[in-house]
């Protein structure tokens, strides 16, 4: 199950309650700390502008290694040396 994409850029708090370890119908014999509410901020990094500028690097590092091997055919690759 994924959840849906932030629409903004903004901080979420996220709050979460920590109830303790054990068999759920035996709340008396729960163990480690109980009713503890542990509070953070999440900070979303990776905005729809950071995919288009990956986007655009990626493909441009392809053109301009297929370049340089247009303007350079003397030089050999990899698989060509190892065989």
């Amino acid at each position: 199950m994924n959840t849906r994409p932030l629409n903004s850029d903004k901080p979420v708090s996220i709050a979460i309650a920590i109830n303790g370890i054990g068999i759920p119908e035996d709340s008396e014999s729960w163990t480690g700390p109980k009713g503890e509410v542990v509070i953070f901020t999440v900070i979303p990094e990776f905005g729809d502008m950071t995919i288009v500028l990956l986007s655009i690097t990626i493909a441009l590092v392809i053109v301009f290694s297929f370049k340089s091997r247009i303007m350079n055919p003397q030089k050999k690759s990899i698989l060509q040396i190892s065989k």
